[in-house]
């Protein structure tokens, strides 16, 4: 997947915090950038279609991240739909604990461009389909 055709879906409860991450993600090429400020709103723009990925927030007021995450993942259209959780969260509990609810990966705040490159270039790698093969033919002796 190039950058430009990637959808993102940048779900926060914070206006400045959804813009903040939607800024650092067209500087580095990606253009289609979807925002959602709780759950329910994300569920939705996920369900309308053409989302290739979600970079939630962990700590928001109506719905938490994990309970976005959880929806996702309960909806057999959307398991595979790759989830990056973003948190202040340092708690290892609390973070295994979301890889094992199945986000596909978290990134920790303060974060910056690497940070969050390195999580959806991860992300992607991990939900790429595998390289289509050509079938072995095996000649009739």
């Amino acid at each position: 997947m190039i950058e430009g055709q990637i959808q993102i879906l940048v779900v926060d409860d914070a206006p400045i915090m959804r813009k903040l991450l939607g800024d650092i993600l067209h500087k580095m090429g990606f253009q289609q950038i979807v925002e959602a400020s709780n759950g329910q709103e994300a569920m939705t723009r996920i369900e309308h279609g053409g989302i290739d990925l979600v970079l939630t927030d962990w700590h928001m007021d109506e719905s938490s991240g994990i309970e976005l995450l959880k929806a996702i993942r309960n909806d057999r259209q959307f398991k595979t739909l790759p989830v990056l959780m973003i948190t202040a969260e340092r708690n290892l509990e609390m973070v295994k604990y979301a890889l094992q609810v199945g986000a596909t990966g978290y990134i920790i705040k303060p974060y910056d461009a690497k940070k969050i490159r390195e999580g959806i270039e991860s992300a992607i790698k991990k939900i790429k389909p595998p390289a289509k093969t050509e079938p072995s033919v095996i000649p009739n002796t």
